[in-house]
């Protein structure tokens, strides 16, 4: 489990490298570390499978050099980078390593959310912490345009402009699929 969560962040961190070279307000995200921690606590109460306001509290893990990471269960991570002088959001991820997904019947019984399902809640928790004011429909909307239903599968980059950040969806090596945010 631990060398999966490491090699997890390993790919995370090459994914938002390109993303990463922010130092001030006006770059980046422009979103503060302790906004963005409450408005992921606020969203958390607007979709179906969230990280709860516990877990966000009790299980971020900090790392040198502005890193964050928070596991969801096995498959599925976010990660979050700050400029470590300013303590602003640069960018931000949820991945999801596919082929570890559990199946469902497995963790809940029948009727229990699959890991796609939560994949999908995480994602729509994210953009809702960087967007306050998008809805849990309006966020499944974007996740929708990027190809989170499949299309998001097969390999190709997708993304997304929408106000000042970018939204940008990929399969990464390993299978491990990747929802980006970042500012333009």
């Amino acid at each position: 489990m631990k060398k999966f969560f490491l090699l997890c962040l390993v790919v995370a961190a090459c994914a938002l490298r390109p993303y990463a070279g922010c130092c001030d307000e006006k770059e980046g995200t422009g979103v503060s570390l302790s906004i963005f921690t409450m408005n992921l606590k606020i969203a958390a109460k607007r979709v179906k499978y969230p990280l709860s306001d516990e877990r966000i509290e009790k299980e971020i893990l900090h790392f040198d050099g502005g890193s964050y990471a928070i596991d969801y269960n096995e498959s599925i991570q976010l990660f979050f980078n700050t400029a470590p002088e300013t303590k602003m959001i640069k960018n931000a991820a949820v991945s999801y390593a596919v082929e570890r997904r559990v199946p469902k019947a497995h963790r809940f019984g029948a009727a229990g959310p699959d890991e796609d399902e939560e994949f999908a809640s995480l994602c729509q928790q994210l953009i809702m912490s960087f967007e306050p004011q998008t809805s849990a429909k309006e966020a499944q909307k974007l996740l929708e345009q990027l190809g989170i239903n499949g299309p998001a599968l097969d390999g190709r980059q997708r993304q997304l402009r929408h106000g000042d950040l970018a939204y940008i969806m990929k399969l990464q090596g390993g299978n491990t699929l990747l929802l980006v945010v970042s500012g333009v």
